[in-house]
């Protein structure tokens, strides 16, 4: 316990000695020709860290019966979210019908088709859909992360720092705390929105693409409420960033808009209308409009924390919050000022969706300011800061200003 060499200290020479190589390769003439070979090295040694973290995040997300105690991770952090799933799948009522309440959301009846093709639900299946969602929730990110960032160190140490900060960071009981509350269950449709969002980039057919990415998006909605409607907002202000880059004329643009803004409507309304018949015809019960539409239902656990005062916590003015939210309304800024530039409209709008997904999420945290539910929130802010990275380094030796080599630099260490 005396020893000055812990994982913080051996992290920090590690990574300033990397710097101070790197930087001694560049100076030297003589040892610039093992420039090339030490960067590829690293970068190597980085995608098979990446890999391996992929392996390790479905493994460790595994587990069966037997592994079950009356410890706090099972009894409270598991079973809130476990409960709901096997009551639909085994019972005969949905959520939010006959006092059948849920925290989280409509969840289990999305998921329900998919233990219905493995044949039913336990423990060890359902650990097997989880560890599967939360590789695919990341994979996508890496997807977009590694389309969008040239420079391979800072895609893979930008990887890193989500994997290390906002996943095994900010689980609550450690490594065997199975809290899927949030994860994947928060940040599935928010990682499928940032992929969507980029395919809509680069798609020709960007109607096709805004009916698939508004579809899903109502989707979150009944998936997860709360994070749903920060998905929502999400996409549409993405989308309306792009039509307001391509359309000229201030009355166009408002058709445009408006337009856009009425078919999401319909498709939202069409595929809330499917799901809910699909609830009364797989239930048997008389469909209306207080069954399809049970909002009263829907929010009665959130009225009854709110009489308990929502479990907040009080939220502190000197605080790594104020990092985050800096970096949100930064490259939100950053994004609106460079609104009309076409050249550059791919890298922007993916600027602003991620701002405005990250501040939207940032809710999460708002109403219990608990450092945990903070790295839970930082997914949006961490691929921003390697964005970032990416960015400056490519200007770094052509017209960098001095606070950008200060933040790449900053970027380089934090990273």
């Amino acid at each position: 316990n005396k020893t000055v060499f812990n994982h913080i200290t051996i992290t920090l020479f590690i990574v300033f000695s990397s710097i101070i190589f790197y930087s001694f390769l560049n100076i030297k003439p003589t040892f610039k020709p093992y420039k090339s070979s030490f960067l590829n090295l690293s970068n190597k040694l980085l995608k098979l860290i990446v890999v391996l973290i992929f392996i390790t995040l479905f493994c460790i997300n595994i587990f069966d019966v037997n592994a079950i105690n009356n410890s706090t991770p099972y009894t409270t952090h598991l079973n809130a979210f476990y409960y709901s799933v096997v009551q639909v799948i085994n019972g005969g009522s949905p959520l939010y019908v006959n006092g059948f309440s849920n925290t989280y959301g409509l969840y289990p009846h999305l998921l329900e088709p998919i233990f219905f093709f493995i044949g039913g639900v336990t423990i060890f299946k359902f650990s097997i859909v989880m560890a599967i969602l939360i590789v695919l929730s990341y994979y996508m990110v890496y997807l977009v992360m590694s389309k969008l960032i040239l420079n391979k160190f800072y895609l893979y140490s930008g990887f890193l720092a989500i994997f290390w900060f906002q996943y095994l960071s900010s689980k609550p009981g450690g490594i065997e705390d199975f809290f899927f509350q949030y994860i994947p269950l928060r940040i599935l449709f928010p990682c499928l929105l940032i992929y969507i969002a980029y395919r809509y980039t680069e798609a020709e057919k960007k109607g096709l693409s805004f009916l698939v990415g508004s579809f899903i998006a109502t989707l979150s909605i009944l998936w997860n409420h709360d994070t749903g409607f920060v998905v929502v907002i999400s996409w549409l202000l993405f989308t309306s960033f792009w039509l307001i880059n391509k359309t000229e004329g201030l009355l166009s643009t408002f058709r445009v808009l408006a337009r856009h803004l009425l078919v999401f409507l319909v498709v939202a309304f069409a595929t809330l209308l499917t799901f809910y018949l699909y609830i009364g015809l797989r239930y048997g019960g008389e469909i209306s409009v207080d069954t399809l539409f049970p909002l009263m239902e829907m929010f009665e656990t959130l009225i009854l924390h709110s009489s308990l005062g929502l479990g907040m916590e009080p939220m502190p003015i000197r605080h790594p919050w104020v990092i985050l939210m800096t970096i949100y309304v930064t490259g939100f800024s950053y994004a609106l000022i460079n609104i009309k530039k076409k050249e550059e409209i791919q890298f922007n709008s993916i600027i602003f969706l991620l701002s405005s997904l990250g501040m939207g999420l940032f809710i999460y945290y708002l109403g219990r300011s608990i450092n945990l539910n903070l790295l839970s929130i930082s997914l949006p802010g961490l691929i921003l800061i390697s964005l970032y990275g990416d960015l400056f380094y490519k200007r770094f030796f052509h017209r960098s200003l001095l606070h950008e080599k200060i933040l790449l630099y900053t970027i380089t260490i934090f990273l």
